[in-house]
């Protein structure tokens, strides 16, 4: 139950409820060193501006990969094509 006076009764005990107003919220100027990495705690990553060299050994190696085994399948069906019957050839 809430009264006029703004204190709440809840199962017989008594709490307050107290209201603040405020005529005048001023922020300061915050310099960006303090939205660092470790002004919260966590390492730092080092400078954001350097370019990372990415390695991109693996896609060379899957696209050997791929020729190989598109080469394996073309010599597959030239050996099955021309290996078909050794020794019948048309005497005609």
């Amino acid at each position: 139950m809430k009264l006029r006076d703004g204190t709440i009764v809840r199962d017989g005990d008594l709490a307050s409820i107290e209201a603040f107003e405020f005529d005048n919220i001023s922020f300061d100027e915050v310099p960006d060193s303090e939205f660092t990495l470790p002004a919260f705690g966590l390492p730092d990553l080092g400078n954001p501006d350097r370019l990372v060299r990415r390695d991109y050994s693996f896609v060379w190696m899957f696209l050997v990969a791929f020729l190989a085994l598109i080469i394996a399948v073309g010599l597959r069906y030239y050996a099955s094509r021309t290996d078909a019957s050794p020794g019948a050839e048309s005497t005609a």
